[in-house]
């Protein structure tokens, strides 16, 4: 919170474009945290079977597995900003269209554009990020990017949680759309981002796509074992903000408890993602698999156990504390085991096999939550991944190779 604090007062022109794209990040990011906060729920309003809410809030996922590549050659072509602009406008009338919504085509709908809108901000957003950080400090600025996005998500479920309590929970769409309006004026007024088009810039194809997805079994198996587990963190990541809301509305648990909840799980990220990738730098970051795993499977299984609103909160926070601290331990060990020249490729591979594991997580969860229960969902992937957890500490000399 700090580090933020300090960067956005600092008004040096090399460092107001970061700042202003920071501030970006957190307004977004509120929205969406608010909106996410009844989103589950709202879906399960129109189908009540819970494997096809599931189904249903992985449509945005799948989308975005295939947006990549177009948005990615759309944002070399044409101007980022107005790509940013759209964006917005997009996410806009997903609050119009759900809060007068009637049936469920209209939330397919809206989770179409939904999916779409979103990496048609974060792709272009990313691209500048990165032209305007300054070399040396280039980790500085995605780290403060990245953690105004975290206090976004840690404070939007909160104020959406006492929207939904406080007045009728559908007033959490006009919200939304208000709040997507102010970042609209924000954009248009204080982002400033040259109008540069490369048209000579060379396009991805959907052949390279999926000629990276092949040379996975190319890759070496630590830097394996890294895509595997970072993909399962976004699994149970996801799985958490689908299922949990869905619980807790079972229980009868008042919505601002559950928006305090899945604050908590943002929160962590925010305070320990930074100082944990300086500590796993030096010393280390294999050796802290099986602890945060553990950890992880242990307040999965609290989960199936504990119903008190305290109880939950705090197994919330140690949970996502545990998962920031390995979250960039991952993602350096896929960079250390992969040479330069196929850094970029591997990051790619990384994205396209958590949207995979997202999908994979919200529709096998809805299943089971349907058929056996929301307390076996949280049962059985405790089970997995405290599997998982052992399995990489017998592995260890691979891992960490």
């Amino acid at each position: 919170m700090r580090h933020i604090i300090n960067f956005i007062k600092s008004y040096e022109h090399k460092h107001w474009h970061i700042a202003m794209l920071s501030l970006f990040h957190l307004l977004i990011a509120f929205a969406r945290g608010a909106l996410f906060a009844y989103i589950p729920k709202f879906v399960e309003s129109f189908v009540v079977n819970v494997g096809l809410v599931g189904l249903i809030l992985s449509i945005p996922w799948f989308l975005n597995i295939f947006n990549d590549i177009f948005i990615g050659n759309l944002s070399k072509k044409t101007s980022k900003k107005r790509l940013i602009i759209l964006s917005i406008t997009m996410l806009f009338s997903v609050g119009i269209i759900y809060y007068v919504s009637s049936s469920l085509l209209a939330v397919i709908i809206g989770l179409l554009i939904y999916g779409f809108a979103c990496d048609l901000y974060i792709i272009p957003t990313y691209a500048q990020l990165i032209q305007v950080s300054p070399k040396k400090n280039d980790s500085e600025s995605f780290a403060i990017f990245d953690s105004a996005g975290s206090l976004g998500w840690a404070l939007g479920p909160m104020v959406g949680g006492f929207i939904i309590a406080s007045y009728m929970p559908e007033n959490i769409f006009l919200f939304f759309s208000l709040m997507c309006l102010f970042t609209f004026i924000f954009v248009i007024a204080l982002i400033k981002i040259p109008d540069i088009k490369d048209k000579k810039a060379k396009e991805t194809s959907l052949r390279v796509y999926f000629t990276n997805l092949v040379n996975i079994r190319k890759l070496t198996r630590q830097a394996k074992i890294s895509l595997f587990l970072t993909s399962l963190l976004a699994l149970w990541d996801s799985l958490l903000w689908m299922i949990t809301p869905l619980y807790l509305f079972s229980l009868g648990t008042n919505p601002i408890l559950i928006g305090i909840i899945l604050t908590v799980f943002a929160l962590p990220y925010l305070l320990f993602q930074i100082p944990a990738g300086f500590w796993e730098d030096k010393n280390g970051k294999a050796i802290i698999i099986l602890p945060c795993m553990t950890v992880v499977g242990i307040c999965f299984l609290g989960f199936s156990f504990f119903t008190a609103p305290l109880v939950l909160i705090i197994l919330a926070f140690i949970l996502s504390t545990a998962s920031s601290i390995l979250s960039p331990a991952l993602g350096g060990m896929l960079m250390d085991n992969t040479p330069s020249s196929r850094r970029d490729e591997n990051a790619s591979l990384q994205t396209i096999l958590s949207n995979f594991t997202i999908i994979i997580g919200y529709i096998v969860g809805g299943i089971i939550a349907e058929y056996f229960g929301y307390t076996t969902v949280y049962l059985i992937f405790g089970l997995l991944i405290f599997a998982v957890g052992l399995i990489m500490h017998f592995l260890h000399d691979d891992v960490d190779a």
